[in-house]
Order: C-alpha cells, then structure tokens, then sequence
C-alpha cells in the first residue's frame, strides 16, 4: 500500500515533523485509543532522548570517576603464587620461542 493509499482511506493523514520529515497522524480518535492501550505510540525523537540520557548519565559518571583521587599500588607482584614452580618457564622454552620469533617470559631471570 503506498502513502497515497493510506491518506485516501481517511484513517491517517501525513504530517510534516521537520524539515526533510514526515510522519503520519491517525484521524480516528476511538482507533488512536485502540492503538494506545496496545502498543507504545512513540516520537522519534522520544526514543533519542532515552539514548542522549545514557550518555549524559556515562559521561557525568566518566567525570566523576576522574575526579577521583588515584591510588598508588604497591610495586613488586601483587600476586603469588603458592607453588611458583608451576608458573616457572624453563630456559629452553624461552630460547625455542625466541627462535622461532615468538615472546618468551617478561619475567626477570634470577642468575642460578
């Protein structure tokens, strides 16, 4: 059905919103009722709003968050293991993917 059709039953009527928009208006005021209690009728520009209030609450929040004292951490592993053995790269590995132009440990070696 095109847009000429609808206007032509006499049911909606095509509205200007903005400058390069158009929108469409029911005529039927029991209809308009039918359609309320049914489904969210809603503006475009109503559905924006939701959007540009997230990004105001995101940005306020980002603002917020810098605004915040920083924390020093202290240096050295924050975390340790309880067996460190398990987590210890043996020296040939580092060497065979070393060779093969892969990343070995980042970790510091201890002299043995």
């Amino acid at each position: 059905m095109r847009a000429a059709d609808r206007s032509d039953l006499g049911i909606v009527e095509s509205v200007r919103i903005a400058k390069n928009r158009r929108g469409w208006v029911l005529l039927d005021a029991d209809l308009l009722r039918f359609f309320r209690r049914r489904f969210p009728i809603r503006w475009s520009e109503d559905l924006l709003q939701a959007a540009a209030k997230r990004a105001r609450d995101t940005q306020s929040l980002t603002a917020r968050l810098a605004a915040m004292p920083t924390v020093d951490l202290p240096g050295g592993a924050l975390w340790k293991p309880r067996n460190p053995q398990l987590y210890h790269r043996p020296r040939e590995k580092d060497e065979a993917l070393a060779a093969v132009g892969q990343r070995t440990s980042g970790r510091r070696r201890k002299s043995r």
